[in-house]
């Protein structure tokens, strides 16, 4: 049985590698093309990673670099999550409700 401590421990987790990805990305690529194709257009990449899931889910297509891992799974989870972050801070921003 899952214990709301376990839910929260690996919500904690989560979001502590979400933010480490999500700073890492936006050094790699940087965050000015971020919301330029609208909500509709973020929306896709929440797309792509579900058509991802559903390919390792249920073809089985676990494979990273080459390596078969749950990676591969958790890879496609969190960048998920971080495009549902990327619209939740377009929402805001478009609202006014972002800090300053």
């Amino acid at each position: 049985m899952v214990e709301i401590k376990d839910l929260l421990d690996t919500a904690d987790e989560t979001i502590d590698k979400c933010k480490k990805i999500l700073e890492k990305k936006s050094k790699l690529y940087g965050t000015e093309f971020i919301g330029d194709l609208g909500l509709k257009g973020e929306f896709l990449q929440i797309h792509r990673k579900y058509t991802r899931l559903r390919q390792i889910l249920w073809n089985g297509d676990n494979k990273n670099n080459g390596q078969e891992s749950n990676d591969a799974l958790n890879d496609a989870l969190l960048d998920m999550i971080n495009a549902c972050i990327i619209i939740i801070t377009l929402i805001k921003k478009e609202n006014g409700k972002t800090k300053k």
